[in-house]
């Protein structure tokens, strides 16, 4: 059987993190390296290259981790939302773009989408960014969107059910 897998995307914390993991690497290597070699030389006074270059470095490089661990923890949250199969079906309202991102100048869009509960709560959900504009391509205008039984708050829009298969050159 084919299992489905979760697209989640890089997203502003995912940049972040792997820009902030390298730097810190790259400072703290230096510190350390260039901290020794010092010391060989001057003595005591490198101990101060050593905890500025060092120190910033493993600052960096633990602050890039922790966005990284968060991005991974955001992807295994959907992947489990997924693999549970509790779902509710919603409409599409609105496709948007969201003029608050930007990549390469180029603005996501946003598939919005909602659904009625049987107690008359209209819960909306929106999908991950999208880098092309999916109106022209969707099969259909309802869309699974898996939910925790406890916690509509925690939430994964299967937007690629109703799209067709995609390679952008």
């Amino acid at each position: 059987m084919n299992e489905k897998k979760v697209k989640v995307g890089l997203n502003a914390v995912g940049i972040v993190g792997i820009v902030f993991t390298i730097l810190g690497a790259v400072f703290l290597v230096l510190g350390i390296v260039m901290g020794i070699g010092l010391r060989r030389e001057m003595g005591v006074g490198s101990f101060a290259f050593l905890f500025a270059f060092g120190g910033m470095g493993l600052l960096f490089f633990s602050l890039g981790l922790v966005f990284l661990i968060t991005l991974g923890n955001q992807k295994k949250n959907a992947q489990r939302l997924l693999d549970n199969g509790n779902y509710v079906v919603a409409e599409i309202f609105d496709i948007s773009q969201n003029y608050n991102v930007s990549v390469n100048n180029k603005h996501p869009f946003v598939v919005s989408c909602k659904y009625e509960a049987v107690d008359g709560t209209v819960h909306i959900f929106k999908s991950r960014y999208l880098y092309f504009n999916p109106e022209p391509l969707l099969k259909n205008n309802v869309v699974r969107v898996y939910v925790d039984n406890d916690n509509f708050k925690k939430y994964y829009v299967d937007i690629d059910e109703v799209l067709p298969t995609i390679v952008e050159h």
